[in-house]
């Protein structure tokens, strides 16, 4: 693993882990520690999403979305043709996949057979718009949580794409962004942004109330070098440590009343 980027958590414990200089996606069992590699056709893979037996990557600087079987198999490309600008953050749930297309400051959802099913979102710092995002997290109700990186901030939307609220802004003070970069939930609904400038992961309430952050830049455990893709699967947390070329792995621990 060369630097790790975006991650997700599929089906039978498996962590991926898209790697773009290393053209692949590392495959971890979490259970029992098996370990493969898919290796594929690409400029820069970003986003990782798993559903139904099937993976989908971003390749930004390609500019496309594809989809493999589970023996890696390219199943099919979407990129121009769908207007994909810069693909980015992926997520995948109830046979929806939704892509943040950068450079296109908005978010595109497609069907599972890639057909674009609805798009939202323009350049702009209204609520609803975006400037450069990143990232994009789903919690169990279906919505998105959106990383608007360059408005500092993160966007809840309906499934739909309608805006919900927002959080965040600029500074480097406990609670704001200066390169917020991957974005997650727990089983409580808290959203954990890392932010890849401050070498940290900020935990926010479900109304986006600043609760508390953990991690540092350096090299040692529990420290961070541009810290980018964050999954949270089962109260546990897996942070792309990219610069360091490695995945930490964090508890959540419950407080007990």
């Amino acid at each position: 693993m060369k630097q790790p980027y975006g991650l997700a958590l599929g089906a039978g414990g498996r962590l991926y882990v898209a790697d773009p200089p290393g053209h692949a996606v590392h495959v971890y069992d979490v259970r029992d520690g098996g370990y493969s590699k898919i290796d594929i056709d690409s400029e820069s893979l970003i986003g990782v999403a798993a559903m139904g037996g099937r993976l989908f990557v971003t390749d930004s600087v390609g500019d496309r979305v594809i989809c493999l079987n589970a023996s890696g198999k390219r199943q099919w490309t979407v990129g121009a043709d769908a207007g994909l600008l810069r693909p980015t953050g992926i997520v995948a749930a109830d046979d929806r996949i939704y892509v943040v297309d950068t450079l296109g400051h908005q978010v595109v959802a497609m069907g599972v057979d890639g057909r674009v099913l609805d798009r939202f979102g323009s350049r702009g710092a209204e609520p609803g718009q975006f400037n450069y995002p990143t990232s994009i997290a789903r919690d169990g109700a279906g919505r998105l949580y959106v990383v608007d990186a360059m408005n500092f901030r993160v966007q809840l939307f309906t499934p739909q794409g309608r805006f919900i609220s927002e959080f965040g802004k600029a500074g480097d003070g406990s609670g704001d962004f200066s390169r917020p970069r991957g974005v997650a939930l727990d089983s409580n609904g808290h959203v954990y942004v890392v932010d890849g400038l401050q070498d940290v992961v900020q935990i926010f309430d479900p109304d986006g109330r600043f609760l508390l952050a953990f991690g540092q830049p350096g090299h040692e455990e529990g420290e961070f070098w541009l810290a980018s893709g964050i999954a949270i699967v089962n109260d546990r947390i897996y942070v792309a440590d990219s610069a360091n070329g490695r995945v930490q792995v964090f508890d959540y621990l419950k407080v007990q009343p």
